[in-house]
């Protein structure tokens, strides 16, 4: 039954290529090296799959390189100089696992916090604000200027979503004051190109969250595994295309929309360099575990196909606390780059971080989904494990 409900939802994905990759698990993160891009430094760049454009000249900073961090230019950042004022700027645009801008201007403000090389700073001292994008037509980005006491003066970053992209600008300056940073920063914004998609929605920030969440006894899913990776995969191939419900304009620029605007999260616990774990208000049974800054993230939520299998695993239970938090239903874990969405092992009840950081980091992998880049790609699923 639930083999010919996946066939009808393939139909649904057009294109969908389905490619079965046994004996070949694992969860390795494949990022390629840092690499410079040979662009002239007297020629405008543009990112090959957004309308986004990295001039040769910012206003008075003058660009100085451009690499690429991530392969495809999932991740691309250029520097920047303005001698005269000591101040140095980097702009990147990068496609995150979670779009929330909310949830990677917090991880931004964090590498703010951890940049021991320009001086220390005080996030609590920290100005936050909102602005409206080039191209935008609400507040949806965010911004925050703060003092630095050591090598640099004052720093500022600001941040905002178009369509499954990011965008970020940090500058700093040995000079400048806070206020004139301020003016810097919000003057720089509107020298950026005008990207479209993106959300109508004013900018949301997270808070912290008022209570942790509760973990039952936990058991990793070991039976009709592969079914639950089809279905996963499917799900999640379904949900890109429903994501892509944007103009004509907008596909033609690869500004593929996954709104989440409408959601506010909460962070639990204090900012921490290495990761954060955040969740919708109001919910306890999903969460993000968003890693560094530069958009991976892990995703654990409920899964409606393997909660609906009849499964009768014997594993040895992993999770603390007492009971079996959310009876018998089957969590999701994934993880994902700008450029594929990994599947990990499913638990029965909802997994602290060590299991699911555990099953995602260190774990094979059930399935991949590769996430398109243009209308001339195909959305494609590659299975781990066959389906019973």
């Amino acid at each position: 039954m639930l083999v010919s409900i996946f066939r009808e939802v393939s139909k649904a994905c057009l294109g969908l290529t389905l490619v079965l990759a046994l004996g070949f698990g694992g969860s390795a993160k494949a990022f390629a090296q840092s690499a410079e891009l040979a662009v002239p430094a007297d020629k405008d760049w543009q990112h090959d799959w957004t309308s986004m454009t990295f001039p040769a000249q910012l206003g008075g900073f003058e660009r100085s390189a451009i690499s690429q961090l991530e392969e495809r230019q999932t991740n691309v950042a250029a520097q920047y100089a303005e001698p005269s004022s000591g101040s140095i700027l980097t702009l990147y645009i990068y496609r995150p696992g979670n779009p929330s801008a909310a949830i990677w201007f917090d991880r931004a403000l964090v590498a703010i916090g951890i940049a021991e090389e320009y001086g220390t700073v005080d996030l609590e001292e920290m100005k936050i604000g909102t602005f409206v994008p080039a191209g935008g037509t609400s507040a949806s980005g965010q911004f925050g200027v703060l003092e630095v006491d050591g090598n640099f003066r004052s720093t500022g970053v600001a941040l905002y979503r178009a369509g499954e992209w990011l965008v970020k600008l940090r500058i700093s300056s040995r000079r400048l004051t806070v206020a004139q940073m301020d003016a810097l920063l919000k003057e720089t914004l509107t020298q950026l190109p005008a990207l479209q998609g993106q959300p109508t929605g004013a900018a949301k920030s997270v808070i912290a969250c008022e209570d942790t969440l509760e973990f039952g006894e936990t058991r990793p899913v070991v039976t009709d595994l592969g079914t639950v990776a089809m279905g996963q995969a499917i799900s999640v191939t379904a949900q890109q295309s429903a994501a892509n419900g944007t103009t004509e304009q907008e596909r033609a620029q690869g500004l593929r929309v996954a709104d989440p605007s409408g959601v506010t999260y909460c962070r639990e616990g204090q900012r921490n360099y290495e990761y954060n774990v955040f969740r919708p208000i109001g919910t306890d049974d999903r969460y993000t575990i968003a890693v560094r800054d530069a958009g991976f993230s892990i995703e654990v939520y409920p899964d409606i196909v393997g909660t609906a299998l009849d499964t009768t695993e014997n594993s040895t239970g992993t999770g603390d606390g007492d009971g079996d938090k959310n009876g018998d239903t089957v969590f999701a874990v994934r993880s994902a780059t700008g450029l594929e969405i990994t599947l990990h092992t499913p638990f029965r009840g909802l997994p602290n971080l060590g299991p699911a950081s555990q099953s995602a980091l260190q774990g094979p992998a059930i399935a991949k989904v590769n996430r398109p880049l243009s209308d001339d790609e195909n959305p494609a699923v590659t299975l781990m494990v066959a389906p019973e």
